[in-house]
């Protein structure tokens, strides 16, 4: 299997595996970085949301090249970290949340990877691949790390923090935790037919559950408290997670795309 790896704050591949390249495609004459290896008999594919080196927030990072990339390489298993502030008080910073709904609250971030020219129309019902929740929870439990199988997610655009009262709202919506990056990529992984899952880090309560505000260093320093489960969980899914050849996020929505890149 190509599986691919979308990294979020402290992902690094020398954490992965000992042996691995660095490596470019070019998609639509642009050039796009990652980092491939080897490991638990598959070939992985790692990408940094931030550009490998910090450089690039959540609202400019580039959704629709990274998984035009990952289609072109031939990756049809994405497995996602990503950083979030929790909404529920049974959801405590340092645990992991294996995500299987959102609520998108986005207003700018890009909700497809086709252009004017093109679309697809494709079934949400379950936006997150089971197969890929699945070889999550089984890693989190193999390792006995806490984490929670289901979560709904909240997506916002960012940069900023949520003000208490959008907490609060997302909070009666349902929302278990709110974050800026996973509406993009888990919309255009279904377009393009690809096996798409997150796993959230929890690195802090929202706005207005506890009186200390949010600060970006606090997040971070949890985010870096825990990296080590973080590498562990991606790890366990690289190493026991089997060959399959059909899964509901290709066959089912195949006669749904209408148009190819």
């Amino acid at each position: 299997m190509k599986i691919g790896i979308i990294g979020s704050t402290g992902v690094k591949v020398e954490l992965l595996a000992d042996e691995y390249e660095f490596k470019s495609v070019e998609v639509n004459g642009k050039k796009y970085n990652y980092y491939t290896g080897k490991r638990g008999g598959h070939d992985f594919f790692l990408v940094a949301r931030n550009n490998f080196d910090g450089a690039v927030p959540p609202h400019l990072v580039d959704y629709p090249g990274i998984m035009k990339a990952f289609k072109f390489i031939g990756v049809d298993f994405v497995v996602a970290t990503s950083v979030v502030g929790s909404l529920n008080f049974d959801y405590k910073p340092g645990e992991y949340v294996i995500l299987d709904q959102f609520l998108d609250m986005t207003k700018n971030s890009p909700h497809t990877v086709y252009d004017e020219k093109a679309f697809a129309f494709v079934d949400f019902t379950n936006p997150y691949c089971p197969k890929v929740r699945e070889a999550l929870r089984n890693s989190c439990e193999n390792l006995g790390i806490p984490y929670h199988e289901t979560g709904c997610y909240v997506g916002v655009d960012g940069p900023r923090y949520e003000t208490a009262a959008e907490v609060k709202m997302y909070r009666m919506m349902g929302g278990d935790v709110v974050g800026m990056t996973n509406v993009s990529e888990a919309i255009m992984a279904r377009e393009l037919g690809i096996c798409y899952g997150s796993v959230a880090i929890i690195s802090n309560f929202g706005a207005g559950m506890e009186r200390e505000a949010i600060l970006r260093q606090d997040c971070y320093d949890k985010t870096m408290e825990v990296l080590d489960n973080t590498i562990a969980v991606i790890k366990g899914v690289l190493d026991t997670v089997d060959d399959y050849s059909e899964c509901y996020c290709r066959s089912k929505n195949s006669d749904m795309i209408y148009t190819n890149l």
